[in-house]
C-alpha cells in the first residue's frame, strides 16, 4: 500500500525532487514506490511531514484501526 500512496502523493513531482527533499538517492526513492524495499521508521515519518499526511494514511490505514483502541472523542 505505501507504494501506491507514494505515487498518488507524488503527483506532478518527479521522483528525483521527491528523493532531494528527503535527503536520499532517486533510486532509492524509487524502490519504496516500487515496493521493493520498505523504508524505515524514521524515512516514513520524513515522508509523512513531506506528503503533509500521517503514517497511518501513507500505509493504508484508512479504516480508523488504532491498535484496537477506538480513539476518544
Amino acid at each position: 500500500m505505501l507504494s501506491k500512496s507514494l505515487k498518488v502523493l507524488r503527483g506532478s513531482k518527479t521522483q528525483n525532487e521527491v528523493a532531494d527533499a528527503l535527503g536520499i538517492s532517486r533510486a532509492r526513492y524509487s524502490h519504496y514506490e516500487n515496493d521493493h524495499v520498505e523504508p524505515d521508521i524514521q524515512l516514513l515519518i520524513k515522508m509523512a511531514n513531506y506528503f503533509n499526511t500521517t503514517i497511518d494514511d501513507l500505509l493504508g490505514n484508512t479504516a480508523g484501526l488504532y491498535l484496537g483502541v477506538p480513539p476518544t472523542v
